[in-house]
């Protein structure tokens, strides 16, 4: 299900993409507008689209962010498309087996020094993927 999404996602904005850059759509182009272009499409406009989907010239993915346990107390937070690339992330670039890893959300909040954010604006920063998003430290109150 999520992949169908995932694709939905990816074909919506090849679709926009595609006729932005033929000048059937404008940036400030309707709903209706866009519908309009979709339902006059010729099979040529079909397989272009297509072939920007399938080619994903714009590295469309959707990225998560993970919680690793890398010992105990300690988390590593990865931004990745998946938990497999998360785990990977932190075995090659620190060499540190994960003993679990469980999916946030990205609008998760948290405080970082005297102001409060969400992985979302912090995976905004970010550049190229999977990435580091931070370690956190548990408290331990013994």
């Amino acid at each position: 299900m999520k992949e169908a999404i995932r694709d939905e996602a990816a074909s919506l904005i090849y679709t926009l993409h595609y006729f932005l850059s033929t000048k059937r759509l404008r940036r400030d182009s309707t709903m209706d507008e866009l519908e309009e272009a979709m339902e006059n499409a010729t099979e040529e406009d079909k397989r272009a689209i297509a072939r920007l989907v399938e080619e994903n010239p714009l590295k469309v993915r959707e990225i998560r962010v993970f919680s690793l346990k890398i010992r105990q107390g300690r988390f590593a937070f990865v931004f990745a498309a998946n938990s497999e690339e998360a785990k990977s992330f932190i075995r090659h670039k620190y060499g540190i087996e994960p003993k679990n890893c469980f999916q946030y959300p990205l609008d998760f909040p948290m405080s970082i020094g005297n102001r409060f954010t969400t992985f979302r604006e912090m995976a905004r920063a970010k550049n190229s993927f999977p990435s580091l998003a931070g370690f956190y430290q548990k408290e331990v109150r013994e």
